[in-house]
């Protein structure tokens, strides 16, 4: 039975994010007398900041499809949390601009609402992928989500421009309205380039998430402490040493917790890692969450499955052939001895599938430089970051102009990724007007496969694709043959066909 559960970094982190952000509103509304319109704002845009982390804690912690529908909470609290805070500005110390600011709130609560409303109605049907890079649950819906991102950035950028117009309009409070603009938007752009990075490969997600946790605990309450330590509201001193002490024991609980954490998944990693090890050895072993054990015959090229659930019997594993076929290979360099392994080397290479050649190009290359394979996989494992990265960025490249932009962004490549280059010129000059097909997302029938709480009959992969600095081919099964029956699934093109 699987784990649906977990406690684990991501969830006890965006936790403590949590408690902060409504602890914060709480005590703007209930601690402050005599509120005004700009310490509204600022209770509001901690209260919405609260609402949107809320919703990832159960994201984070809960591994089920239906968490998908987190977004359903994240979504309108990030369209939301800007226009507070840029109401806030702009009330700060004094209204500047009355009639600029309220229009630009009732745009904004607009945008937002009308914007919540196609979210809603674009996903309420939408397939439920789990996303490895976030780790959690989401809806694929690219095309909204990058609409959702636009417009946040959109609001951010109003939230930097208040805070100029007003430093400009407020001469004698421009080092304080300065601060404020200055403070947050480094609370704010620091995470959005993690996240970037991480998403590139370039970071691991983890860290990320220790950037946007501890940037806006401790950003925001700059922010906080700026603006009760010049705003005309009553507060006592005793409240901003209480502000102080909260956030500098939220800041320590999210070091503890990364490192805590940190040793606990590596344990929990050697675990699973020790009970696959004996499933190995022993087909007989029973571990609690075993859901089956498939063995994939190399020579045979054939799956034979030993045991597991009814529902997993009928699951089609010719799509994962590739990723046994891989596997395989890294054990046999790994298990290389002699002093003439670069021989058996080559002869194991030149076994591997057409789709291989970018890895077969540099481990080929780099065997020269190592004195043994163990360093040979542990050299090329160093270009993994890289090669995510890259691929990433070719995975974006639109379909419009794609060979152009291509052709160009391939010329960029560094030396170390030159064997990539070669192999992607090569498979294009092969069939350059069947390379693109192969990156769309197929859809593939899940008959036998479908898990608790979803409905859905079908899902969306390409052939090709990139995972974790890895690329990735999956062979054209039966399944994308099988989806073309389902209702709703549109037909294969002449060229996807061929393909």
């Amino acid at each position: 039975m699987q784990q649906m559960v977990f406690l684990n970094f991501f969830g006890v982190s965006i936790f403590i994010a949590t408690v902060f952000y409504l602890l914060v509103s709480l005590f703007i509304f209930i601690g402050i007398a005599n509120k005004s319109r700009s310490t509204v704002m600022l209770g509001l845009a901690f209260l919405f900041s609260g609402l949107l982390a809320l919703p990832y804690l159960f994201a984070y912690s809960v591994g089920h499809p239906l968490m998908a529908f987190h977004r359903w909470g994240t979504v309108p609290a990030a369209l939301l949390i800007h226009p507070f805070f840029a109401q806030t500005i702009l009330h700060f110390p004094k209204t500047n601009f009355p009639r600029a600011a309220r229009a630009l709130l009732i745009f904004q609560l607009i945008c937002a609402l009308a914007l919540t409303a196609i979210f809603y109605a674009g996903t309420v049907s939408a397939a439920r992928v789990y996303s490895f890079n976030g780790h959690f649950y989401d809806f694929e819906a690219d095309t909204l989500s990058q609409v959702v991102g636009l417009t946040i950035v959109l609001n951010l950028l109003s939230v930097i421009v208040a805070g100029v117009a007003q430093t400009i309009r407020s001469p004698g409070s421009r080092f304080v309205t300065g601060s404020f603009t200055l403070v947050f938007a480094l609370a704010f752009s620091v995470p959005a380039v993690t996240n970037v990075l991480s998403r590139d490969g370039l970071m691991s997600r983890d860290l990320h998430q220790t950037f946007l946790v501890l940037m806006s605990i401790l950003g925001l309450f700059s922010v906080l402490i700026i603006y009760l330590n010049n705003t005309k509201d009553e507060t006592t001193f005793l409240v901003k040493i209480m502000g102080v002490s909260l956030v500098t024991f939220m800041a320590l609980m999210v070091f503890i917790c990364f490192f805590s954490f940190e040793e606990q998944e590596s344990s929990y990693d050697a675990l699973h890692a020790e009970r696959t090890a004996r499933l190995v050895i022993d087909g007989d072993y029973d571990t609690p969450d075993l859901e089956y054990l498939v063995a994939y015959n190399l020579e045979e090229d054939r799956f034979q499955y030993l045991r597991g659930s009814e529902a997993a019997a009928t699951v089609d594993f010719s799509d994962i052939k590739d990723e046994f076929i891989y596997t395989a290979t890294y054990q046999s360099i790994q298990n290389l001895g002699g002093d003439d392994w670069r021989e058996d080397l080559n002869r194991i290479l030149e076994a591997t599938p057409d789709h291989f050649a970018g890895y077969r190009a540099m481990l080929l290359e780099l065997a020269p430089q190592v004195s043994t394979p163990a360093e040979l996989l542990t050299l090329s494992a160093a270009s993994k970051q890289r090669i995510a990265y890259r691929a990433n960025k070719i995975s974006a490249i639109p379909n419009a102009g794609f060979r152009p932009a291509l052709d160009a962004y391939l010329e960029k490549f560094s030396e170390d990724m030159v064997p990539f280059r070669t192999a992607i010129r090569a498979e294009l000059a092969r069939r350059p007007d069947l390379a693109k097909e192969m990156l769309w997302k197929f859809y593939r029938s899940r008959s036998g496969e479908i898990p608790p709480g979803e409905t859905n009959p079908w899902l969306r992969q390409s052939a090709f694709y990139f995972h974790e600095g890895n690329f990735l081919g999956r062979g054209v099964s039966a399944a994308i043959q099988k989806a073309q029956s389902i209702p709703g699934v549109p037909k294969l093109t002449p060229a996807q066909l061929e393909a």
